[in-house]
């Protein structure tokens, strides 16, 4: 018997039948899991179809929710704050999972806030502008109340209270007018008058007292007259919407959605951040602001007497997505050039921008991050 293999032993005994069910069990949640995390990350990929894959997909994770919710919620999460050109598209999602799921929509929320949080106290900046505006989006698909969402980018804009540039003092400011730019015609429409202008006030304040000495000494060529780094073009940017009456062709705003000062029954509103201009300096967040790329080819195309030039708005969004689009596939090159040419943005100088943001952030000073 010693020498008799074990697979020849007939007195071994035979698997369990239960064994052999949770084995199929287990390989049957795996593959659920593999199917989840695929229909949420390629979500709104096929940029025609988008409305009807939104609702497609609230129906088909029907028998989902219970057994893999927080798969739901982490892959969500995680798509959110990775893939800058869908956070309108998540949002939207989110906000039809509501009239299925209100449970697993409401237990979202601590969740997203938490992201935030946590991007905030370790310096991912980029992270934290992903998130905040998926808050916004929420706001303006519904999901959330506006009153909470604008309550939430007030706090983010006073984490640059008391604080110098070199101290992290840009981070509020900047991730509170980036997210403005995801507010919908409709949802600004909503918000009571003048709540915008005192947040725009408060960051105009902010940055008019930042000393702008260094400025000259990181541009791109010498030839580059207006010095504005990314900060100051993003308040003439949101400035710019507001004219447009809160119109982009860069953002994509799903139709089909009501936005609400009260948010929907049964959501909770948004708990407070938490954080102060205090917990920045302690943490020694800091956030590098660079200069607008230089308009070494557009500038020639600005001086044609055309009046088909991209609206400064846009402009500024259609850069700030290929920044972070370097940010999130920087190391991944064919990846990252595919998302570039994903960019939802159809206008005769999408090429010359895109090559000049990027040849840009090649130079920039006082050492690329991204070369």
């Amino acid at each position: 018997w010693t020498n008799m293999s074990f697979a020849a032993n007939l007195n071994k005994p035979k698997k369990q039948p239960v064994q052999t069910d949770a084995s199929a069990i287990a390989k049957q949640q795996k593959v659920d899991r593999e199917r989840i995390r695929r229909l949420i990350i390629t979500l709104g990929d096929d940029n025609k179809k988008i409305v009807g894959q939104i609702r497609g997909l609230a129906g088909a994770f029907e028998d989902d929710v219970d057994l893999h919710g927080e798969l739901l919620a982490e892959t969500l999460l995680d798509c959110s704050k990775h893939i800058p050109l869908k956070t309108s598209i998540y949002a939207a999602w989110v906000a039809k999972m509501i009239d299925k799921h209100p449970s697993w929509a409401a237990a979202l929320v601590p969740k997203v806030l938490g992201e935030l949080q946590t991007a905030l106290r370790t310096g991912q900046a980029t992270v934290a502008q992903l998130i905040l505006q998926f808050v916004v989006s929420l706001g303006s698909y519904g999901a959330l109340g506006l009153t909470s969402v604008l309550g939430l980018v007030k706090e983010v804009l006073e984490l640059s209270d008391g604080l110098r540039p070199s101290k992290g003092g840009d981070l509020g400011a900047f991730l509170a007018l980036a997210s403005l730019l995801y507010l919908s015609p409709a949802a600004r429409a909503q918000v009571p008058a003048g709540q915008v202008e005192v947040l725009l006030s408060q960051a105009g304040a902010y940055i008019s007292s930042r000393d702008p000495g260094w400025k000259p000494l990181l541009r791109v060529l010498k030839s580059d007259d207006d010095i504005t780094d990314r900060l100051e073009g993003l308040l003439l940017a949101v400035q710019s919407l507001q004219k447009a009456d809160w119109n982009s062709q860069a953002i994509l705003h799903v139709p089909g959605f009501e936005p609400s000062l009260d948010g929907r029954p049964g959501i909770p509103d948004l708990p407070s951040l938490g954080l102060s201009s205090e917990d920045i300096r302690r943490h020694k967040v800091r956030m590098h602001i660079p200069l607008m790329s230089s308009r070494f080819l557009s500038r020639q195309l600005d001086k044609d007497g055309a009046d088909d030039h991209m609206m400064d708005h846009d402009r500024w969004i259609l850069e700030d997505y290929i920044l972070l689009i370097i940010d999130m596939f920087g190391r991944d090159v064919e990846e990252c050039a595919r998302q570039i040419l994903k960019i939802p943005v159809l206008h005769p100088d999408f090429e010359a921008i895109a090559v000049e943001t990027v040849f840009s952030q090649m130079l920039r000073l006082p050492s690329p991050p991204a070369l």
